[in-house]
């Protein structure tokens, strides 16, 4: 196997044992979060290969319930920002009641296919359509509206997060 001596390499996560120093000495990386995560300590950190790799590296209050901060790491350099242009993007949101409704149906439920068929190509297309027809009943199709301003961590879901945050608030 021929080793890429280009390639970023990226490890984060929260070193609450290991030191920096013994991270940076065994493997070369560097460490790019420089503002404290939890209390006045650095525990959640991110080392890197290429210290340039990031051109903006931010600690931000958590969305979710946590004591730690959560990092957000981007580059710049590497996006082209148009007008403000905004789309229409599908997503399926996805909540522990919509499982449970959905495996109550299937344990009340037999799927066996009416019209018994020697052709692989007709028993696919009937399971594909009982499939489809239970995902689009239990987990129905939304649609949020994402702009180009937006960074590219916030996916639909989690913008419909923030959405309900805020009518909450």
């Amino acid at each position: 196997m021929r080793a890429c001596l280009t390639a970023n390499i990226v490890i984060a996560c929260y070193f609450n044992q290991l030191s920096e120093t013994r991270v940076v000495a065994y493997t070369g990386f560097m460490q790019i979060v420089r503002q404290p995560t939890h209390g006045t300590n650095v525990l959640d950190q991110i080392f890197v290969t290429d210290p340039y790799l990031y051109d903006t590296v931010r600690v931000i209050t958590s969305f979710v319930m946590s004591d730690h901060k959560a990092i957000v790491a981007y580059s710049e350099s590497h996006k082209v920002t148009p007008a403000n242009k905004s789309t229409r993007v599908p997503y399926r949101k996805v909540s522990p009641g919509q499982h449970a409704a959905f495996l109550q149906h299937v344990s009340e439920n037999e799927f066996i296919n009416s019209t018994p068929s020697d052709n692989v190509q007709a028993a696919f297309d009937s399971f594909y359509s009982i499939a489809l027809g239970l995902l689009n009943k239990f987990y129905p199709v939304r649609t949020i509206t994402r702009c180009s301003r937006d960074p590219e961590y916030i996916t639909p879901y989690i913008k419909s997060l923030l959405r309900k945050k805020n009518r909450l608030m």
